[in-house]
């Protein structure tokens, strides 16, 4: 049976110590293929600081349904919600590997997902845990870190900050080409399933949500009774 080693950095309430922040921060900055996942979350805030971070970096964020994030005005070309209609493609998956994955929130309710976490069980896999429990069932995390991840990620990206002025060279230029390549295939997901949906019947439940999409402002909040 292969052994299962998680390292824990328990900082609640407060955060990791400046070099721990730092250390990650060299990491990240020298992986080109980086990965932000974003589970089922209830800070609204947290976007604040994921966003900026994400875009220094230049990493798609997968943003789980529930991650507050899908609505976001902000750094659209980095989210990507529709990645259950391309995880089953194994050559898409393989050529979609990440160097590295950070993780915020609860475990992501998208079983495809889950499956394309577990596939990369040999790269670094840290999670962020703002809730200071064990968000982690799939056995594959190399790191756990228990704090606030607003506040993480403010230090985080003022660190990754200082190694690009460093240097003299942004991330976001070297790692265009990754975030490029997601880009591309969750826009190609994207026409594929509206032109799917609007193929169907006027009277199609499944188009009630994209249809909502377009006609509600991006506050509003839908309720179910």
């Amino acid at each position: 049976m292969e052994e299962f080693v998680i390292t824990v950095n328990d900082t609640s309430p407060g955060l990791p110590a400046k070099e721990q922040i730092h250390q990650l921060a060299r990491r990240l900055h020298q992986a080109k293929r980086g990965l932000i996942i974003v589970g089922p979350q209830s800070q609204k805030l947290l976007e604040t600081t994921l966003l900026p971070l994400a875009q220094q970096l230049n990493y798609p964020i997968l943003a789980d349904p529930l991650s507050q994030l899908r609505g976001s005005a902000s750094a659209q070309d980095l989210i990507i919600s529709s990645y259950d209609a391309f995880f089953h493609l194994p050559r898409l998956v393989d050529a979609l590997a990440p160097d590295i994955i950070l993780r915020f929130g609860a475990m992501p309710t998208s079983k495809p997902l889950l499956l394309y976490i577990k596939d990369a069980i040999a790269c670094p896999q840290v999670i962020i845990d703002g809730n200071m429990g064990w968000d982690e069932p799939t056995y594959s995390a190399s790191e756990l870190i228990r704090t606030e991840p607003t506040a993480f990620c403010a230090h985080l990206l003022s660190s990754l900050k200082a190694l690009d002025m460093a240097d003299g060279e942004t991330f976001c230029a070297r790692g265009r080409e990754w975030a490029a390549l997601w880009h591309g295939i969750y826009q190609r997901s994207q026409h594929v399933l509206t032109d799917a949906i609007h193929g169907f019947p006027d009277f199609f439940e499944g188009r009630v949500f994209t249809e909502l999409a377009t006609l509600l402002p991006s506050s509003a909040t839908i309720y179910r009774q």
